[in-house]
């Protein structure tokens, strides 16, 4: 059996899952003077400091610089995959045995969420009616800030253009909440490209004048970039969309 943790991030105290591989992150303890007695992404190498800029991936930096476990694993303190036995809130979350189960997946993600812009005729798919994903970000931040994303993935990782221009006119949605489970080996791929995109763009995007929710800007911007990866390593890897289950 694979050694198996799937981090919850969380930044309060809340109700967990009494599972073994399931793992409690306290997210931005370098900023908080909260105690939870859980683990914490303050520890080892991490990047706690910029959880108000970078959300949950502080966690996701953590687990994969301090984690030696053999498939890892990102949800929410609210957010997690639906399964088939683990009960948390009178809810089923994903468990081992579910893990289990898909034999020869190596990586999941959350099933895609489209952006309509209308609800009429919402009951038959029409491309005309959704918005592309370059759109929708568009339309909840800011545009120079993708663009410079494009500018900075050209330079780092020409290789990945086409992957993000994809990405960036497709209609068909994304995978969000930055939620995964997946294999050391697509883990390890993934976070070197990510981080090393994500910290190159830090040093060029200034966002001293934004308030809270656009600070959040390199959480949003990994939403969008993981689906690049899966995109372009769709010929590598074997991929699973999971329902998610909200507890708020």
């Amino acid at each position: 059996m694979k050694k198996i943790e799937i981090y919850v991030a969380t930044h309060k105290d809340y109700i967990f899952p009494d599972i073994e591989i399931y793992r409690p992150i306290h997210v931005g303890k370098a900023l908080s003077d909260l105690e939870l007695n859980i683990q914490t992404d303050n520890s080892g190498e991490n990047i706690s400091y910029l959880n108000k800029n970078f959300c949950e991936l502080t966690a996701l930096y953590w687990m994969w610089k301090n984690s030696d476990a053999e498939v890892l694993g990102l949800v929410h303190y609210r957010r997690y995959f639906s399964g088939s036995a683990a009960l948390l809130q009178e809810h089923k979350i994903f468990n081992v045995a579910d893990y289990q189960e898909k034999q020869g997946v190596n990586v999941i993600v959350a099933k895609k969420v489209t952006f309509l812009k209308s609800i009429e005729k919402f009951w038959k798919f029409n491309k005309k009616n959704y918005f592309s994903n370059y759109e929708q970000f568009c339309l909840n931040h800011f545009s120079k800030d993708w663009d410079e994303l494009g500018k900075t993935i050209n330079t780092l990782y020409p290789e990945y253009v086409k992957s993000f221009e994809h990405i960036s006119n497709s209609k068909m949605g994304l995978s969000l909440y930055n939620m995964f489970i997946a294999d050391r080996a697509f883990v390890d791929g993934y976070c070197e490209w990510l981080f090393t995109i994500l910290f190159a763009l830090k040093e060029k995007i200034n966002i001293d004048d934004y308030d809270t929710y656009q600070a959040r800007l390199y959480g949003f911007l990994s939403e969008r970039l993981l689906n690049v990866y899966i995109y372009h390593h769709r010929k590598e890897i074997n991929l699973s969309y999971q329902d998610v289950l909200m507890l708020e």
